[in-house]
């Protein structure tokens, strides 16, 4: 591969990986791989992060929330004293305040209650994002590690590959030779 046009082309088809002057020089098929690897490794920790700082922000949110929860609570408890106070002020206008504070006490309740539960709701699902990072983490580790024992044992067969390639050639060069009637020289002597 050595145009832009054809890493385009390959990229269209889904083919993850090219080989060609266009993305670097020749070189071992395990140093090759060796980089796919770590970039397979470094693709899936930055996911993990994005993903954890997702979470985070989530918390953060819930956090907030729960503030603001807490506020409106505190708003509410100042609204039922100012309706105590004016219910003070004058018996009629005492007893329809209090029925209209209760009504509103008892919805502010519901509404606490449900602001509650979703906050409940919102830590159990941070805390089920940041298990689940915890796994891509965990996941991540043991493919970094996969790939480094892979890496070393493709070395390895391609060590031995190349060990018995060399004896094969050293085999046949010298069968040759004896098949050809040639006789290492001795030191001091002519072949002739």
């Amino acid at each position: 591969m050595e145009t832009e046009e054809e890493l385009a082309t390959l990229r269209k088809l889904g083919v993850p990986l090219v080989q060609g002057y266009l993305v670097g020089r020749p070189a071992p098929a395990a140093e090759w791989v060796a980089r796919a690897d770590a970039r397979s490794a470094s693709v899936a920790r930055e996911d993990a992060a994005v993903e954890r700082d997702t979470s985070a922000a989530a918390r953060t949110k819930a956090t907030a929330e729960r503030h603001t929860v807490a506020a409106t609570r505190a708003h509410a408890t100042a609204e039922r004293d100012a309706i105590a106070e004016a219910r003070a002020d004058g018996t009629a206008e005492r007893d329809t305040t209090a029925e209209a504070r209760d009504e509103a006490a008892a919805e502010r309740d519901m509404i606490a209650r449900a602001r509650d539960d979703a906050a409940a709701e919102r830590d159990m699902i941070a805390g089920a994002r940041d298990d689940a990072a915890a796994e891509r983490d965990t996941i991540a580790g043991a493919r970094d590690e996969a790939g480094r024992e892979s890496a070393a044992n493709d070395r390895a067969d391609a060590d031995r590959e190349r060990a018995r390639l060399e004896k094969a050639l050293h085999d046949a060069r010298l069968e040759r030779r004896r098949r050809s009637g040639h006789r290492p020289a001795v030191r001091g002597q002519s072949r002739w």
